[in-house]
């Protein structure tokens, strides 16, 4: 290889065959921002012990013969290792501290992914490793450790329990995880798992998991019996999947979600609370599910609204086709969607309904809860508009 100056920003090696392993001079190259060694089958290690301090974007995708997660830099921000022989995720990835992104997919030697201490991560993508069976995110430890830099920062304000879990819920990152095309995981188990890191996930599927306890298909509304504490708090909270697929592997598919709720009393009085909308996009054409938290945000005056005997919460969802520049010809299919209130949350302020209830579903004709004028956020896309909504009766088991 060629000498290589040290003030080098940009470095591209694809398709070199003889790449068996990087040179030692490599840790010379503290200027380098972005290194991109792909599709280099024979490559096999990476220097060892060096720190390129000006590294934020590593990609080795198309690497199969490299078995050794890397460990050149700590201030990596986009790390792509897709269709490698990687095997694990070491526990020292956490000292990538600036790690936002990070992509393994078609790493077919990956069993496991276990939690990691990573601040700013967004999005962690692990589809189509065929032999991954496990994943956990038990993020105890974790989140207890990431809070400790607050109280170090802050050593004076000392949080009571329902400050400590707005403070964790509201300032650290949420982590979109990607699992489609992974035959061997266990998604139920997945599924199950309560972490505040998670924001939306990716399976494959062609149903609503039975960890949602109220799912539909062709269902038209939700009512959801509220308990006088739920609607005095500042959140709302439940976790939901949609099942959706499209019609083309052509580019990117994608959709936008809206969950909207309506909380009505007992003498025909209603409020309007709306979520936040999660966009998905993929460029598989297989049917997927796509998991989310919901915090519908509550008026400011909860107190007053508790008074006006506000007993049950209609929910609707709202999918809406993301239009793509340049890309509009596709389609997709909705086939059904599911709810899983928090009532098993360890704080009771946080609980939905009381452990011991049983769902029942039943149809309603209530169509036309909201107003069907509004469109997907953002600048740069327009939408079709498709609901579907359902509702659900909560009944109290006698003990």
């Amino acid at each position: 290889m060629a000498l290589l100056s040290p003030s080098l920003t940009n470095l591209d090696l694809t398709n070199i065959p003889s790449l068996v392993e990087l040179p030692s001079s490599f840790q010379n190259l503290n200027e380098l921002e972005v290194l991109r060694i792909t599709n280099c089958i024979n490559l096999e290690t990476l220097p060892t012990n060096i720190n390129l301090e000006s590294l934020y974007l590593l990609d080795l995708s198309g690497c199969s013969q490299l078995k050794i997660f890397p460990n050149i830099s700590t201030t990596i921000q986009g790390l792509n290792l897709s269709e490698t022989g990687i095997e694990e995720v070491p526990w020292w990835i956490e000292n990538f501290s600036k790690l936002a992104y990070l992509t393994m997919c078609g790493c077919n030697k990956l069993q496991f992914v276990s939690a990691f201490k990573l601040k700013f991560l967004s999005k962690a993508d692990f589809s189509d490793c065929r032999a991954l069976s496990h994943a956990r995110w038990d993020d105890s430890s974790s989140a207890m450790a990431m809070a400790g830099d607050y109280f170090i920062l802050f050593p004076d304000k000392l949080l009571v329990p329902d400050e400590f879990r707005l403070f964790m819920d509201n300032c650290f990152p949420k982590v979109e995880f990607r699992f489609t095309n992974c035959p061997n995981l266990d998604q139920e188990a997945l599924v199950q798992q309560q972490s505040i890191f998670f924001r939306s996930m990716v399976l494959s599927g062609e149903e609503v998991p039975s960890y949602f306890t109220h799912r539909t298909t062709e269902i038209s509304l939700t009512n959801i019996p509220l308990l006088h504490t739920s609607i005095s708090q500042q959140f709302f909270k439940f976790r939901a999947c949609a099942v959706v697929s499209f019609d083309s592997i052509d580019g990117y598919n994608g959709v936008c979600i809206h969950v909207k709720c309506q909380f009505r009393g007992r003498f025909g009085n209603s409020i309007d609370s709306f979520g936040h909308q999660e966009h998905f996009s993929t460029t598989k054409k297989d049917s997927h599910l796509l998991i989310f938290e919901c915090h519908i945000l509550l008026p400011k005056d909860n107190a007053h609204i508790a008074q006006l005997n506000y007993d049950h919460v209609i929910m609707q969802i709202h999918l809406s086709k993301i239009w793509f520049y340049n890309r509009n010809d596709y389609t997709f299919k909705f086939k059904g969607w599911g709810i899983r209130l928090f009532e098993e949350c360890s704080l009771p302020q946080n609980q939905l309904g009381k452990p011991h209830t049983l769902p029942r579903v039943c149809e309603t004709d209530d169509d036309n809860m909201f107003d069907e004028n509004e469109e997907c956020g953002g600048t740069d896309v327009v939408t079709e508009r498709s609901s579907k909504q359902m509702r659900v009766n909560i009944k109290q088991n006698r003990t």
